[in-house]
């Protein structure tokens, strides 16, 4: 005798259930696989639950706890990429933890964790470092080696072996200094154009007066200035603001520029490098600030006009 839905409704509140739909119930061999089928795709269509083991947060995981057994100091994550020695110490964290990954990868989920706010609450410190004066070099070491590879900044900071390279380019253009400050003037001039504070490009003064890249003869002024290096067919090559024009002239003259701007790759002629410039009223005036609306106007090779 079949149920009535009377008793149906009796047994569900004695059992605690609800009844469902009803479903067609086959028999016999055919019947059994008709109905394992219709199982199958019933599995398939539900939500798959998240496991708590799920590699991808185990990596994420793995990758900031060895950023936090590495960082003995208070600085912040960028310095533990740009640095090569401190990324030597996460690097080995990462290996401590069965992380067998490139470094580049590694360097670069952890830089991604930052950037996503696993790090909001970490407190740290600022690395002061003088590079403005060196500037040029890392820009022009690093259009070098872009291309060659096609890198973005990101990828020649997290990328040990690329790094070396840029070192090496970087080195060669300004010589005495540390990888980290080569490095540390590629990053800052990555985040500069979005952090200062914008000048509209014809406020500028006028470039009227210049000397010839080398020159024994003609007088540098030892005071601030923005300048533009151009080479012999006009092409504009690099543009900054800076406290000491002498200074600067001099240390560009003392490595490699005129010669590694006369590779075959760029094929600028190394005798033929003018500096055109204006003078600034005070040491303030030569400001990120002033070098970026310089990039605004004169669109230099060498330069980042926007985030690499």
């Amino acid at each position: 005798m079949p149920y009535s839905k009377e008793d149906h409704d009796r047994i569900d509140r004695l059992l605690g259930a609800v009844s469902g739909p009803k479903a067609r119930v086959y028999h016999g061999a055919v019947g059994a696989g008709a109905m394992a089928s219709q199982y199958l795709k019933w599995r398939t269509n539900q939500a798959k639950p998240i496991s708590t083991d799920d590699p991808v947060v185990a990596l994420k995981r793995n990758v900031r706890e060895a950023f936090l057994e590495a960082r003995d100091d208070d600085y912040g994550l960028d310095v533990y990429i740009a640095d090569p020695i401190r990324n030597e110490r996460f690097l080995a964290a990462c290996a401590r933890r069965g992380l067998e990954r490139p470094p580049l990868h590694l360097n670069r989920l952890l830089m991604n964790l930052r950037k996503a706010g696993e790090f909001r609450d970490l407190r740290s410190k600022r690395l002061k470092i003088e590079y403005h004066d060196i500037l040029y070099a890392s820009m022009v070491a690093y259009a070098t080696v872009k291309a060659r590879t096609g890198a973005t900044v990101d990828e020649v900071l997290c990328d040990p072996s690329l790094a070396l390279v840029f070192d090496e380019e970087a080195k060669s253009l300004a010589p005495g200094r540390d990888p980290i400050t080569y490095r540390w003037a590629l990053l800052g001039a990555r985040k500069n154009p979005r952090n200062a504070r914008r000048i509209d490009p014809s406020q500028l003064p006028e470039l009227s007066e210049h000397v010839r890249l080398g020159s024994k003869s003609t007088f540098v002024p030892s005071s601030p200035a923005v300048y533009l290096l151009q080479a012999k067919d006009a092409t504009h090559l690099y543009t900054q603001a800076v406290v000491r024009l002498d200074e600067q002239l001099e240390l560009m003259t003392s490595g490699t520029l005129a010669s590694v701007l006369a590779r075959p790759h760029w094929g600028f002629d190394a005798s033929e490098l003018s500096v055109y410039f204006a003078r600034l009223d005070s040491p303030e005036s030569a400001s990120s600030s002033v070098t970026q609306a310089a990039v605004e106007l004169f669109k230099p090779r060498f330069n980042l006009r926007k985030a690499a």
